[in-house]
């Protein structure tokens, strides 16, 4: 019974000063052919999640990856890839984080990889809920 309050008093403190990222991609005819990779702060830093290639596949799709992030984040780093080389001809992505559209590609005409840096934006406090 102790481990159990434990648990309950501890889980807020862990959930926070974490945000989460979005990550909303819809894949082309060829879905298997499409990895990511989050970073911390810029390309090939320090990993904080990722899709492998074969990871998705129903084409022509859309789908939502959640990855959370510490608070003290400040930059981070996007990268996609296409193991074909052709991009994502069909599809589209954007990353959010705090309802924050960060990255937008609604028509992805890359190659084999594309790089995107950016600062991560603050998130606003939820309001206390209401007490009638």
């Amino acid at each position: 019974m102790k481990k159990i309050l434990f648990i309950i008093l501890l889980l807020p403190l862990l959930m926070f000063g974490q945000k989460d990222v979005l990550i909303h991609l819809t894949t082309d005819n060829y879905p298997s052919e499409t990895r990511w990779v989050l970073y911390t702060d810029s390309f090939q830093g320090p990993i904080l999640g990722e899709v492998q290639y074969g990871h998705y596949t129903s084409s022509n799709t859309s789908h939502t990856d959640t990855i959370s992030i510490p608070d003290s984040i400040t930059n981070i780093s996007w990268v996609i890839y296409d193991s074909y080389g052709d991009g994502i001809p069909g599809g589209s992505y954007y990353v959010s984080i705090c309802e924050d559209t960060i990255i937008s590609y609604p028509n992805p005409t890359f190659t084999t990889g594309l790089i995107h840096n950016r600062i991560v934006p603050q998130c606003m406090p939820q309001p206390p809920p209401c007490v009638l």
